[in-house]
Order: structure tokens, then C-alpha cells, then sequence
């Protein structure tokens, strides 16, 4: 191009500077929860916090779906099991955990309703004292 054609097209508005939009997420309550967790992370230098950040994190593409028979696998009676992302109905639970998870299907619910499973969020996980958190498992 020459001298002509740029004046030509900035007289009608071509842009030249190529912008970039910086990705912002849009939901406000995992982005607290990121922060929170990163906050306690810094506090009571645990990974445990720092590691669910960064899986609460990835972007929706990659987000964490776990199945109900897969925990079942996975855990043991009494365990405290996190799933940082969604819990889905396939599969049976035989034995009574607790589960942090970010949220859950209704039918997984149900499921979990029946064997007494207690269900936290986040937020009652991160209110949780240290010492209760030192044995989990992080379903992904």
C-alpha cells in the first residue's frame, strides 16, 4: 500500500491498531470463590486452596464433570470429597461421604439425598478449620 491508500483508508475509518478484548468472566460468584480460596491459600499456606483455584479456573471448555458412580469409586466411607465443577447423576452411591462440589444436577441430588450424603458449598468448605481439611480427595 502506499501513501495514498492509508490516508484513504483512515479518512474512512479503517483501524490500523488491531485491538484485543481481555477475557473477563461474567460469573461474579466464582470469581469471590476463586478469590477466596486464594486468599486462604496465602493464610494457611495449604495447596489444597491454591490447587481448587486453579481448577475452578480453567475455562468452560475444560470445565469438571464428574459422574456419581465415579466418586463412589474414588472414595471411601466417610471421606471428604471436593469436585470442583458438576456433579452428574450416572452411577449409585453405596456409602455415606461429604461432598464440596460447585454444583450438582437434581437427579444427582436425589441420589446423594439417599445415602445421607452431606453436601457443602465453598463456602461452608472454606469456614471449615484446617484440621478438617488436611485429607480430601479432588475428584476431576
Amino acid at each position: 500500500m502506499n501513501k495514498v491508500d492509508n490516508e484513504y483508508m483512515k479518512l474512512y475509518g479503517y483501524n490500523f491498531e488491531r485491538k484485543t478484548k481481555k477475557y473477563q468472566r461474567k460469573n461474579f460468584e466464582l470469581e469471590s470463590i476463586i478469590s477466596k480460596l486464594l486468599k486462604k491459600n496465602e493464610e494457611t499456606k495449604m495447596p489444597v486452596y491454591a490447587t481448587l483455584a486453579k481448577l475452578l479456573k480453567l475455562p468452560r471448555r475444560n470445565k469438571i464433570q464428574v459422574n456419581v458412580g465415579d466418586i463412589c469409586k474414588n472414595s471411601k466411607e466417610n471421606d471428604m470429597v471436593i469436585v470442583p465443577g458438576k456433579v452428574l447423576s450416572m452411577g449409585a452411591l453405596d456409602h455415606k461421604i461429604t461432598l464440596v462440589c460447585y454444583s450438582f444436577s437434581e437427579s444427582a441430588k436425589e441420589k446423594l439425598d439417599k445415602t445421607n450424603t452431606k453436601v457443602m458449598s465453598f463456602e461452608d468448605f472454606l469456614a471449615l478449620p484446617s484440621s478438617k481439611v488436611k485429607f480430601v480427595r479432588i475428584l476431576r
